[in-house]
């Protein structure tokens, strides 16, 4: 397999990860969207404001973990030519790139 289509391969597992997430972070914004719920009581308007809130703040790290992403798979693309010479020295490549994108995932359920 060349170069490109591994790297073709990282890119669609990284996106696959991004849009998965963990079970945890759609679990948390549902307990937000619920706090909203309680917070409004009977007042639509004070609802509508915590939910824009929310997704703004989701919006937010919704683009952090989208450029990170994007200069994790730059990075590891240059990874990958830098040893082009030995398949096994691009799993490293791929193995970094994964656990960064992990760690990335984690931080932005922090953040929410």
């Amino acid at each position: 397999m060349d170069l490109d289509e591994e790297a073709q391969k990282l890119g669609l597992r990284v996106r696959h990860m991004r849009l998965l997430k963990d079970p945890q972070i759609f679990e948390k914004v549902e307990n937000l969207e619920k706090k909203c719920r309680e917070k409004a009581r009977d007042d639509s308007d004070v609802y509508i404001t915590c939910m824009l809130e929310l997704q703004e703040k989701i919006d937010y790290q919704e683009a952090i973990l989208a450029y990170k992403s994007e200069f994790i798979m730059k990075k590891a693309v240059d990874c990958f030519n830098r040893k082009k010479e030995s398949i096994g020295n691009i799993e490293f490549c791929k193995n970094e790139a994964i656990s960064f994108v992990k760690k990335f995932i984690s931080q932005y359920n922090d953040s929410i």
